[in-house]
């Protein structure tokens, strides 16, 4: 491997390119849109104006590509044979003796380069060393042969490749930002995995593949939860953030992640505060990031139940690690089969990076479906019946491998405590349908008339911005099968805990003898809970509570609103 420098220009950045119009797109449709239309609504234009900005390139590509491989001549394909997936556009290259690279350019205009400059560059040197890394320790996982890659401060850097036998130094300033790539196969008949023709009781040998390719990444544990990035001595180390698909998907539209770039974990439960957090900055910066108060009110409850539930999923033995890196862009279009369905080619190995055990789960597409779509029980019976074989054979091949069956376990363990879903990152098709699947029907309504309520009833001055934490043991904490052991007497504490945090107080339901012992203060709101919501003979009233935080110095409540809702601060309490 080696490298030379050249002056800092990159296809998206040899000129300014003229601004394209955006795409059209009704009041309606924008509003509806859970992201933000104003952005992505310029998509298209930005890539016609991006493809043809390479056109214009053409000649000056093919001179730096048969020039880095060793070869007389290559042709880039016609346009129409250029594939634009989310965040890539892959152009084919045609070289002598029939044979195909692919060179891959990442789309800058949806990376989030303009709004936080330096994604690009984050987002390559982290897919190559997932490339380098997997192609020196795991074997069961094919992927394309990385033949060079450029950076955006204009290097241009070669690895060893014995298809072409060739191996030297090129400098060229055409193509930065940009990798290089050779498939593992050379079948025509080679295509994508076709979800339609997957049946697990037939084709046991692809999901042996598959249990394979992961018991092979998860072979090697890791420290930290984090993403391998390429230093610039050419070593690879894990100093990157856990880089997922959506930290550049929202920070280009300008919401600030609050993750910065060095950050990785040494424990599951601060990513996952991070993460959720993320989404609380997305309430905040989004535009559209609710569509009404109802929404709003649905959004935040959400928040606070994963705050409030998260210790319920994880393991305290898998607390700090170990880690194991993961692809986490592992879809059907990603994983390449022959005719009998052998897996011949993974590509795409961006995003990858490493994460608790307890986040991975099996494909969700063995039976053609996302995760969001198993909204009525026939479609999770089926699912749960192909993930029962699908385990099944990942613990026969892990017993084979490893002698136990942990990794199986927990995966199985998830699937019963519904934790995947609470755990895992959504992927892109997910992101476009609503809701979680195990409370969409008859149960998500139930949930929802229980957390209601509790924003319905609160006081005009706790907007979002000033509301930052709300609880009611009622309704949340304790089921009356297993009331009386002291748990709500804790609870409660562990809200006073956190409501010491400057600028947090703390709603809820006062007991008996509450309102003395934890020196709150009863208000006029109350929460009213339908009798049929809990098979009461009559509504059950909840009356509420507010306790100030000691950094308030003894303000009342009353005289905090009276005074316009001053912000609380740790000064005040020093």
């Amino acid at each position: 491997m080696s490298a030379e420098k050249a002056s800092p220009k990159s296809a998206h950045s040899t000129e300014r390119l003229p601004e394209p119009e955006p795409e059209t797109k009704s009041l309606q449709d924008a509003l509806d849109d859970d992201d933000n239309a104003l952005v992505s609504m310029r998509y298209r234009g930005l890539e016609d104006t991006y493809r043809r900005h390479i056109e214009s390139n053409k000649k000056d590509i093919e001179k730096m590509i048969y020039t880095l491989l060793g070869v007389r001549w290559c042709r880039i394909m016609t346009p129409q044979l250029w594939k634009s997936g989310s965040f890539n556009l892959a152009i084919p290259v045609f070289l002598p003796q029939e044979r195909t690279v692919y060179l891959r350019l990442p789309l800058y205009y949806r990376l989030g380069e303009d709004q936080c400059p330096g994604n690009v560059e984050e987002k390559l040197r982290t897919e190559i060393a997932t490339y380098q890394w997997v192609s020196e320790n795991c074997a069961d996982v094919p992927i394309p042969t990385l033949h060079a890659f450029g950076l955006p401060d204009g290097s241009t850097i070669l690895h060893l490749s014995r298809d072409f036998g060739h191996f030297f130094n090129a400098l060229h300033d055409a193509s930065s930002d940009c990798l290089l790539l050779f498939p593992t196969f050379g079948d025509p008949s080679v295509t994508p995995w076709i979800t339609d023709f997957f049946y697990l009781a037939k084709h046991a040998a692809r999901a042996l593949r598959l249990a394979r390719i992961s018991l092979s990444l998860n072979s090697i544990p890791f420290k930290r939860i984090g993403a391998l990035s390429l230093q610039p001595n050419l070593s690879i180390a894990m100093t990157n953030r856990p880089l997922h698909f959506y930290f550049h998907l929202h920070e280009n539209e300008g919401i600030p992640l609050g993750i910065p770039r060095d950050r990785t974990y040494a424990e599951t439960e601060a990513y996952i505060s991070d993460l959720i957090t993320f989404q609380d900055n997305k309430l905040r910066h989004q535009p559209n990031s609710v569509h009404n108060v109802a929404d709003c009110r649905k959004q935040v409850a959400a928040l606070f139940a994963m705050r409030g539930t998260m210790h319920h999923f994880i393991k305290p033995e898998l607390r700090d690690g170990p880690f194991f890196y993961t692809l986490t862009d592992l879809h059907p279009n990603n994983v390449f089969v022959d005719e009998h369905w052998n897996v011949q080619c993974v590509i795409d190995l961006e995003w990858a990076h490493s994460m608790p055990l307890q986040m991975q789960r099996p494909p969700y597409w063995l039976t053609s479906k996302t995760l969001d779509a198993f909204d009525d029980d026939e479609a999770v019976s089926e699912y749960a019946a192909v993930l029962d074989e699908y385990f099944q054979i990942y613990e026969n091949e892990e017993r084979r491998r490893n002698h136990t069956d942990m990794q199986t376990s927990i995966q199985r363990d998830m699937w019963r405590k519904a934790g995947d879903a609470y755990l895992r990152e959504r992927t892109l098709p997910e992101r476009a349908n609503h809701g979680v699947p195990w409370l969409e029907s008859e149960q998500r309504a139930r949930a929802e008339k229980v957390l209601n309520p509790l924003w319905e009833n609160r006081s005009p001055p706790l907007t979002l911005a000033e509301l930052r934490f709300v609880s009611d043991c009622h309704v949340i904490a304790i089921d009356p099968q297993h009331q009386g052991r002291k748990a709500g007497a804790l609870i409660v504490q562990w809200g006073i805990n956190l409501g010491e945090q400057p600028s947090i107080l703390s709603r809820r339901r006062p007991p008996s003898a509450c309102t003395r012992r934890w020196a709150s203060r009863c208000l006029r709101s109350k929460i009213v809970h339908e009798a049929a919501l809990f098979g009461a003979d009559k509504d059950i009233v909840v009356p509420l509570m507010v306790r100030m935080p000691s950094c308030a110095k003894g303000v009342t409540f009353k005289e905090w609103c009276e005074t316009g809702y001053p912000e609380l601060t740790v000064a005040d309490q020093l």
